[in-house]
């Protein structure tokens, strides 16, 4: 944060700078060297009920205006050279292709930003006046979603060792027994929660030893997200929120083990597509997900442990109105998993089966709710700013929905005024 001393001086030295509107600022604290000395300027300060950026005074550069079509002629053919304003030159040339004759041609440039039709004299200039019609602005789609991810799990592990030991001779045919069930499953939280050591019997050398570990977890967790996109016609935007996960393969390559470690993203991932809009309706395609790591799997001779991924995913095509508010897709997941290790025979008998089994019971409940709403937007001016805030047009769903969203973030104006009515 700048001080009140910096503020009020509005000069700096030379040496790094900020951006500050669009004006270049140099950073406090910057060493630099006393020959080159910098024009003093001014910098914009703003407080809580002020715009965020004082976009008042024009850029020192001016862009360069688009250059207007061009007409060459040379004898009954003409060459039209014409800058693209707002739509891509292969756009354009899809457009008025069915208007060129068989010996006429037309080639885009996308570096340029220009097309080139060649043919006759009348045919070039209907083109023209047809490329004046379709070349205008285009209206853009503010996506807005909210993604609401609730998880219950409830893992209970138990397992048993019964050890019998028989203390003889060195040449006794019997020494020992044992019966070892570990909890059953991928990768069983092992050497943790309570364990006991139970000796119900010792004689003469023999005794039986009981090992009992038993573990109860429990996880509760709350997805909270809100990526907001733009997209314009005929184009496609995503955005993702979330972390890359290492997954690991193993292979031996002339008597060495060679190890090779991918990324995959996992986290809440928006895709949508914009096929056409008009002034108040538009048509998407929409391709929202939703991934996350449920646990690791085994790891083997190799020590390779890979991460299980489950994956939630909608793919929609959708007419939606300016500021409707639409549920893409909903998803409640219950799922109970029992398993059983145990003796054969033994695991089998009623109620003493019970002191020949390991057990592992797994309780998932997942539940998913994904809204969307877009907002058409016009075309910008220049030298000005749009300042969106996210979330803050989403209040009616937890109106009309029920689901409790967190709150938007409030304003500096709205922060200062309860700080009012505090004191």
């Amino acid at each position: 944060m700048l001080n009140n001393q910096r503020r009020k001086t509005g000069t700096w030295r030379r040496g790094c700078a900020i951006l500050v509107g669009l004006s270049l600022a140099p950073l406090p604290g910057c060493v630099t060297k006393q020959e080159h000395q910098p024009q003093p300027f001014t910098l914009h300060s703003w407080e809580d009920d002020q715009p965020v950026i004082d976009m008042a005074h024009a850029p020192t550069t001016q862009p360069i205006p688009v250059a207007e079509p061009k007409l060459i002629d040379e004898g009954d053919k003409s060459t039209l050279i014409y800058s693209a304003r707002f739509a891509r030159p292969e756009t354009l040339r899809e457009a008025v292709e069915g208007l060129i004759t068989p010996e006429g041609s037309a080639q885009a440039s996308p570096s340029l930003n220009t097309l080139i039709v060649a043919d006759r004299k009348e045919i070039v200039r209907s083109i023209l006046a047809v490329l004046k019609e379709v070349d205008k602005p285009m209206q853009q789609l503010l996506v807005e979603a909210r993604v609401v991810e609730v998880s219950l799990d409830t893992d209970f592990e138990s397992e048993l060792q019964h050890l019998l030991t028989v203390t003889g001779s060195p040449g006794s045919f019997f020494q020992t027994s044992d019966i070892t069930l570990k909890t059953p499953g991928a990768i069983p939280t092992d050497k943790q929660g309570i364990s006991i050591n139970v000796t119900p019997w010792s004689s003469d050398g023999k005794r039986i030893d009981e090992f009992i570990r038993v573990l109860l977890t429990r996880n509760k967790a709350k997805i909270l997200s809100s990526p907001n996109l733009v997209v314009s016609p005929g184009s496609q935007a995503s955005i993702i929120t979330g972390e890359e996960v290492p997954i690991q393969s193993s292979q031996v390559v002339a008597g060495s083990l060679s190890t090779t470690t991918q990324f995959k993203r996992v986290g809440i991932k928006l895709t949508v597509q914009l096929h056409q809009i008009t002034s108040d309706t538009a048509r998407l395609e929409i391709n929202p997900e939703v991934s996350t790591v449920t646990r690791f799997t085994q790891s083997g001779n190799n020590g390779v442990s890979n991460p299980v991924v489950a994956i939630r995913n909608v793919s929609s095509t959708v007419t939606m109105k300016d500021g409707e508010i639409l549920t893409v897709g909903g998803l409640l997941s219950d799922v109970d998993r029992l398993t059983v290790r145990g003796v054969p025979l033994l695991m089998d008998v009623p109620g003493l089966g019970l002191l020949f089994q390991a057990r592992r019971h797994q309780l998932t409940k997942t539940q998913l709710i994904f809204f969307m709403r877009i907002h058409i937007m016009g075309e910008g001016v220049p030298r000005t700013t749009r300042v969106y805030r996210p979330g803050s047009t989403m209040e009616d769903v937890e109106l009309k929905t029920g689901v409790v969203l967190p709150e938007a973030p409030k304003t500096p104006s709205e922060k200062k005024r309860e700080r009012e009515e505090r004191q």
